[in-house]
């Protein structure tokens, strides 16, 4: 682990220095920004083949509608048969989860850095320094006392704010076609698997927000980067 933050501390801190001469005391959590965009250009490649995935998935739609009428009160064998259909066409049906394990143990790094306030003894970089109305990087929203001060205080309002915008950008990108859900077998979805993708529609957006309330501010600011970034490739691989 130790060696994944000293990574994680240089990234950080190549990018803060990019970004100082223009934004001074604000190119610390701008560093997080520009480390998130870094990660999701290096994830472009997986996103467009999860865009093709989709659009294969969508050009199959009439074998699928075939299909559920064939298996509509099987539904083990419908599954199967989706599934075979798919490898038939080499179809990878969880191509929208690999999205979200690929960027799982860079949020955890990202986690135990801001955490850490000396790394192989050079101090944490990010260490006392604060995003808008002074807000710590390091601060998190469970950790404030009092409801008051979760409610009430610049910290609280900040992160609780950014942690919405996480749920609604969550939401918003679920509701467009060619989200993770439909990465895999949306494309013909009925029956319990309609129910189970309406289902998660209306639960991502709550965890996304409820995860980012127990995380520190920097670790937000990344959560809110890549949610936007997903957004906007949607809108623009999907339009």
């Amino acid at each position: 682990m130790t060696m994944a933050m000293e990574a994680m501390a240089g990234a950080l801190a190549g990018f803060q220095g990019a970004a100082e001469p223009l934004l001074g005391a604000h190119s610390f959590w701008a560093a997080i920004v520009l480390l998130t965009i870094a990660v999701r250009l290096l994830m472009l490649p997986l996103a467009l083949r999860q865009a093709r995935s989709v659009k294969a998935v969508r050009a199959l739609a009439p074998q699928l509608e075939k299909l559920q009428r064939k298996y509509r009160n099987k539904p083990q064998a419908l599954a199967e048969a989706r599934m075979a259909l798919l490898r038939t066409h080499h179809i990878n049906p969880f191509l929208g989860c690999l999205t979200l394990l690929v960027q799982s143990p860079v949020l955890y790094v990202l986690f135990q850095t801001v955490r850490t306030p000396v790394i192989d003894g050079v101090p944490n970089l990010l260490t006392g320094q604060a995003f808008l109305f002074g807000v710590g990087l390091d601060a998190q929203w469970l950790g404030l006392v009092g409801l008051g001060a979760r409610l009430a205080s610049p910290a609280g309002l900040t992160i609780l704010a950014l942690a919405l915008l996480v749920g609604l950008l969550t939401h918003l990108t679920l509701r467009r076609p060619g989200s993770d859900l439909d990465s895999g077998l949306g494309g013909g979805a009925s029956g319990q698997l309609a129910v189970a993708q309406r289902s998660m529609r209306l639960v991502m957006p709550v965890v996304s927000a409820g995860f980012a309330v127990t995380v520190p501010l920097a670790v937000v600011l990344y959560l809110v980067t890549s949610s936007a970034w997903t957004y906007g490739q949607q809108l623009l691989l999907f339009r």
